[in-house]
């Protein structure tokens, strides 16, 4: 039990830190683009 709460967080986790990677990506692509007008 205590393994499985353990496997849930840690895929809750990286699910987390990649939407933060992703959402980072995308505003560094925004700054980018209002930086270049």
């Amino acid at each position: 039990m205590v393994v499985n709460y353990l496997f849930h967080f840690t895929v809750a986790f990286n699910f987390t830190t990649n939407q933060n990677k992703n959402i980072t990506k995308q505003n560094k692509n925004i700054i980018d683009k209002n930086q270049s007008h």
